[in-house]
Formats: structure tokens, sequence, C-alpha cells
């Protein structure tokens, strides 16, 4: 196949298993296509510390969508010119005091420079085994930088729905609200302005790549945009069925390697 694609993979739900690992057959096939001339791309709400091993696995020479498209940037080309969209520090700790408001306190700040972490429910076992965290007692204080998101966990739903309720109706056009769970509720607020396709948008201007020569990989809310902007959008077996509705095509799940297999069917490998 002559023309050129660009390929672009969320991490968690998708290109990763449940054991955050990638198949070898994925691999395999991303690396094959890296090798003819296509252009793989991660796209993922991790920030890059969590996730420039799995750029490293895919011995990738592209740039990467990190923050859901707050930070576009390459980690191996320092003359990329990187997109950068924060939250202000201001917003962000109105956006804090709204949640201490509903009694939320565990809170976790993700920054270019590093992660903010406060912690109140001990119950809430996988953020005391976070590493690389700077823990704090109170994050309305103690976060010094405009973080790229916030992300809010806690065990009761009544409170997470107010907050979120909260957010939407006096900061409309300011943040962009994503909620998962079980077995936490949780809920990630980032730019009103940023989302993984205006980050793709970027990288496609950057190769001079059209839309209708992108596949994109995705599972969940904040792959909606991502995958509406594809001119190939696909929703993996495990995806939410909201956005299965709006993929071009729905493959397996990522335990079942969904993206090596389409792939392998589309570029006929």
């Amino acid at each position: 196949m002559s023309e050129k694609y660009l390929i672009a993979c969320d991490l968690d739900g998708t290109l990763l298993t449940s054991e955050k690992k990638i198949s070898k057959r994925t691999q395999d096939v991303l690396t094959t296509l890296s090798h003819l001339g296509h252009k793989v791309v991660i796209a993922t709400g991790r920030p890059f510390h969590n996730s420039y091993h799995i750029y490293q696995a895919l011995q990738l020479q592209t740039p990467m969508v990190n923050f859901n498209g707050g930070y576009v940037h390459h980690p191996e080309d320092p003359s990329f010119p990187k997109r950068i969209v924060p939250l202000s520090l201001e917003l962000a700790k109105k956006v804090i005091r709204i949640a201490y408001e509903k009694d939320i306190h565990n809170i976790q700040a993700e920054c270019l420079t590093g992660n903010y972490l406060e912690i109140e429910e001990s119950n809430i076992s996988f953020l005391s085994e976070l590493k690389d965290q700077r823990k704090v007692d109170n994050m309305f204080e103690n976060l010094q930088e405009n973080p790229h998101c916030l992300v809010f966990y806690s065990q009761h739903k009544e409170n997470m729905d107010h907050f979120e309720y909260i957010l939407t109706a006096e900061h409309p056009h300011e943040v962009t609200v994503h909620r998962w769970g079980p077995p936490y509720h949780a809920l990630e607020v980032i730019p009103h302005s940023i989302n993984k396709a205006k980050g793709l948008q970027y990288v496609t201007e950057y190769y001079q790549i059209p839309s209708e020569k992108v596949i994109a990989f995705g599972d969940q809310t904040n792959d909606f945009e991502m995958i509406r902007f594809a001119g190939h959008g696909i929703a993996m077996g495990n995806a939410l069925e909201e956005l299965k509705q709006v993929a071009n095509d729905v493959t397996s799940t990522n335990e079942e390697d969904g993206v090596a297999l389409y792939l392998e069917k589309f570029f006929q490998l």
C-alpha cells in the first residue's frame, strides 16, 4: 500500500491488556507498519512519564499526544513545535475548592514536572501505591503550577454527581469532565478546549496527512472526538456502547489483540 496512514492508539483498554502490557502480536504489527512508513502515534490521557516506556517499547519516532491532547510533543526530536495547553492554576484551585465543598479529598493533579497527590480515603488502595507522586496534605494550598488535568476519586457516587453538576453548570466553557468507574467513582477535569482529536489534528497537519488517512482506536469517553475525527474511527470490542455507535467499525477487545487484528486485515499483512 503506497498511501501512508497515521495510526493513533489509545493505551488503557485499547493498546494495552488488562495487565497493562502490549502483546507481542500487537507490537510486531505496529513495528511492521512503522517500517513501512506509516506514522504510529500514541494518544493517551496519561502523562508523559507514565507512557514513555510504551513509546520506547514500540521504538517509535513520532510525536506523542499526552493529557488527552493537552501536551503534544516529540520525545526524540526537540525541534518539534510543542503544543502545551494546561488548566490555569487559578481555575484549578476553583475546581479543587468545589471538590472540598462536596467532601472530595482524593485528588491527583498531573503536571509536566510530575504529579501531586492528596489522599483522604485510605481504602482507595491504588492511590497509596502510586509511584512518583508528590504527596500533599492540602492540594489547594500546595499546588503551585498549572496542571494538565485534575482527577478526583470517591467511593460516594452522590458526592461525585453533585460535584460534576456544579462544574458543568458553573464552568461550561472552561472545563471538560470525564467520568469512569467502578470500583471507584472517578472524575477527570481538563481544559474545555482540549481533546485527543485536536492533539491528533496538530500532528496530521505537521505530517500533512488528511484526516481520511487516520486510523484511530479507542474505548472510553475521552476517545469520542478522536474516533469522530479519524477517517477510520475504530472502537474496541470492550468499548463503551456509545462509542461503538459513533465508530466506523468495531474490532475485538484489548484482550484479543483487537488493534492488531484490525490492522492486519486493513493493510493485508
